[in-house]
């Protein structure tokens, strides 16, 4: 890693079907696949520069959640960022993105986060 290179993990969450593979496909620049595929876990890299500066990303795309599940401890450990997405065609799923950074929260001992 270079002086001016910094490698961040970013994990990506929200509830079943809300678009989370759709939406790093699409960050990605890879093609738009219409079919769904539940994702159980996947990662991706990508390097971007922002300000003369390269960021390596680990993308982890995770399977969907609801107010029940269990966030994995390992993500809280090791993300640098977190991607809460939701459906605005869904309100469920606004509602779940709200359990899951509140359990967020919870594990990281943090009271705020950036948004």
């Amino acid at each position: 890693m270079s002086a001016n290179q910094l490698d961040r993990n970013v994990v990506v969450l929200g509830g079943l079907g809300v678009g989370k593979s759709t939406t790093i496909q699409r960050f990605l620049g890879t093609e738009y696949d219409k079919e769904y595929y539940p994702t159980v876990k996947s990662t991706h890299a990508k390097k971007i520069g922002i300000n003369k500066v390269e960021y390596s990303l680990n993308i982890i795309d995770t399977a969907g959640q609801d107010e029940t599940s269990l966030l994995d401890s390992s993500y809280v450990g090791t993300a640098d960022v977190y991607v809460i997405v939701f459906s605005v065609t869904f309100r469920k799923s606004f509602e779940i993105a709200q359990v899951i950074r509140d359990k967020i929260l919870d594990m990281s001992g943090t009271e705020t986060v950036a948004m």
